[in-house]
């Protein structure tokens, strides 16, 4: 009996110990794979726990994503290469940029046209170009305190500026420089350009959305009861977005211009109940862009409006940190290097308020192969207003406006 007991005890035993190391195997495994893992994101900088590290893969799409993926091994370029990113397996020439600053002073707005910039002095709405380096003043004309500034087809530039000034309508002819009126209200809240058409939110609080060209008189489209509400149009439709807090529950709608033009325009839903919702509409109004920010959680998303399909993405940024290309397939996105674990239910207040800025990755993204391509890296800079054109990628520093481009690189 005594035995037996001794045999039990002595089996229970080597379990025990075959469990214990069963389990150290295991962990000491895990632990490798997960080193390796880290090592390969090539995170640069000191280690923050309270991190999220935002280094996307070569799919920003996620492996379980049904978008496919040409490759999934992006390395690092060479130190005289840095602002490239390629594969090791494409036969695709390898693309490279370099970053410039255009303009040391705060930009109300800007445009791209057969590889020159034209872009407005902030300060003073003296208008100007810039071609291969080199800057020229257009416009004399000294108009302060611009809040916006558009660029029509016929050069002309629309300026904006506080909410008791009324815009004026800026035209160059030759040398010379003249102001027209607009016949636009002075009490506007936000505005948004489609090719020569400017459509913007009154300050009032009947929330009234308007339509306005440089050619025919002001049209009020639609009244809303809530007037918190931020514009985007695209060639087709106007994408109206409830403004964005952290956790509170936000809704986006589009509108049909031919429907409006008509008088059967309904709002159509694209997303609802989302908080921190801040959106991003594609030029052939076929996707949507959206990142969503609450309780901790923060998701940036892409989605199909026609079918209602929805794909989340790898990475994380704010939707209005990324720009379409006008193929409506290619993004180009500012992403953040990290974003801080602590600070995520608070976004995107705390940014908008300028209490926190990022320092961000350029990176270009295809939607339909799910290839990702860094232009720049560790910029410095926290970029929005991002535009595409003429193999210039332009963009602003919202930290203190100043306007920067991606250029395409001839260098060997």
């Amino acid at each position: 009996m005594e035995k037996r007991k001794l045999y039990i005890i002595t089996a229970l035993i080597i379990i025990s110990l075959l469990s214990g190391l069963s389990f150290w195997y295991l962990y000491i495994i895990k632990q490798k794979s997960n080193i390796t893992k880290v090592t390969n994101l090539d995170i640069q900088g000191p280690e923050d726990k309270n991190a999220i590290l935002k280094l996307p893969p070569s799919n920003p799409f996620g492996e379980n994503s049904t978008t496919t993926t040409i490759d999934k091994d992006f390395k690092q370029a060479s130190n005289t290469e840095q602002n490239a990113i390629t594969s090791s397996t494409t036969t695709t020439p390898i693309e490279k940029w370099e970053l410039i600053q255009i303009y040391d002073k705060p930009v109300a707005g800007y445009s791209i046209a057969e590889n020159t910039i034209k872009f407005i002095d902030k300060s003073t709405g003296n208008i100007n170009e810039w071609f291969d380096n080199n800057i020229i003043r257009l416009s004399g004309i000294t108009i302060q305190k611009v809040q916006d500034a558009y660029v029509l087809s016929d050069s002309s530039t629309l300026i904006t500026q506080n909410s008791t000034s009324t815009p004026v309508l800026i035209k160059i002819k030759g040398e010379e420089a003249t102001t027209e009126s607009t016949n636009m209200d002075s009490d506007i809240l936000q505005s948004a350009q489609s090719r020569d058409t400017i459509y913007y939110t009154k300050l009032n609080n009947s929330g009234e959305l308007v339509l306005k060209n440089s050619k025919s008189p002001k049209r009020i489209l639609w009244t809303f009861d809530i007037p918190d509400w931020l514009i985007q149009a695209t060639n087709k439709d106007i994408v109206i977005t409830q403004k964005a807090s952290y956790n509170i529950p936000g809704y986006s709608y589009l509108l049909n211009k031919d429907n409006l033009k008509n008088k059967t325009a309904q709002l159509k839903p694209i997303i609802r109940d989302t908080p921190g919702l801040i959106t991003n509409v594609s030029p052939d109004s076929q996707q949507v862009l959206y990142s969503s920010f609450g309780k901790k959680q923060a998701s940036l998303n892409l989605k199909q409006i026609n079918n209602n399909k929805n794909i989340t993405l790898s990475v994380i940024t704010l939707a209005n940190k990324c720009s379409w290309g006008n193929d409506s397939l290619v993004l180009y996105c500012a992403i953040p290097k990290t974003i801080p674990q602590n600070i995520i239910n608070k976004l995107p207040d705390i940014w908008y308020k300028g209490e926190i800025s990022f320092n961000d990755d350029l990176w270009k993204i295809d939607t339909k192969s799910g290839d990702a391509l860094r232009l720049a890296r560790d910029t410095t800079l926290d970029i929005i207003n991002i535009k595409e054109g003429d193999g210039l990628i332009v963009f602003t520093n919202k930290i203190d406006q100043s306007l920067w481009a991606m250029v395409r690189s001839n260098k060997e």
